[in-house]
This record gives structure tokens, C-alpha cells and sequence, in this order.
């Protein structure tokens, strides 16, 4: 069954401005180390990498039924990759609490993220299933 659906889209350099406007400051407000880290093994796709994840933040809290600041931060969503690059996402703090409570069982549902971008905009789409 599912248990929430989240989609966000944003404008790449909309990232790129605030990565030169505020440096460290927003990186390290917005992402993990594991995502700093992984975009920037990715130096010349760094705005795109991250405005993906950001937007998969956004989409995230949204499928969880709670924006971002009602409660969750930014840091407690993290978007990692497997050894085949497919995105998936591992919740912290508030935001495992607000998948906990969505549950209502002993099994935590499943969230599947999708990442794209083309030339401007990152995209992402998230669904919360449960499997029982």
C-alpha cells in the first residue's frame, strides 16, 4: 500500500548561486557528509549532483507528509547510491520518527527515489510503501 507520494523540482543554478554565495555555510546546513563527499567526486556535475539530492530532500518531506522545518531538517534526509549508482535514501532523527509513525507496524515501509536532471532543473519523485 502506499503511504505517500513527493515529487520537487529545482532550478540547478539556484544551487550553483547559493553554493558561491554562501559556500560551506549552505553545504553544510543542506547536506551529509556523504553527500558532500559524493558530489564532489563528481567536481565537474557538483550543482546538478546537488540540486538532485536537494530536490530528493524536498520530495521526501513531502511523501512523509511533513515539510522541511515542521519538524525535520535537511541533514536528516540523506540520498546515498548503491555500487550501480541507483539512488535510495536513509532517514535520521525526526524523519525516521515521521516514517516510524506512518508505518504503524513493526516493518518500515520502503521509500523509492527517483533522480533526474536535464540542462536547468533537477527532478525527484518519491513513493512510501509499506510491505505489509
Amino acid at each position: 500500500m502506499i503511504l505517500g507520494v513527493g515529487t520537487d523540482i529545482v532550478k540547478i543554478a539556484r544551487i550553483a548561486s547559493d553554493i558561491e554565495k554562501f559556500s560551506d555555510r549552505f553545504l553544510q546546513h543542506c547536506f551529509t557528509d556523504y553527500e558532500l563527499n559524493y558530489a564532489k567526486q563528481k567536481k565537474a556535475l557538483l550543482p546538478s549532483t546537488l540540486a538532485k539530492r536537494f530536490a530528493g530532500k524536498e520530495a521526501v518531506s513531502k511523501a512523509l507528509g511533513v515539510g522541511i522545518a515542521k519538524g525535520i531538517t535537511l541533514k536528516d534526509i540523506e540520498i546515498r547510491n548503491d555500487e550501480n549508482g541507483m539512488p535510495y535514501v536513509v532517514l535520521y532523527n525526526e524523519a525516521l520518527k515521521f516514517l516510524e509513525k506512518k508505518a504503524k507496524s513493526d516493518t518500515l515501509p520502503k521509500v523509492y527515489i527517483s533522480l533526474a536532471d536535464e540542462e536547468d532543473y533537477a527532478l525527484a519523485y518519491v513513493i512510501i510503501e509499506t510491505l505489509a
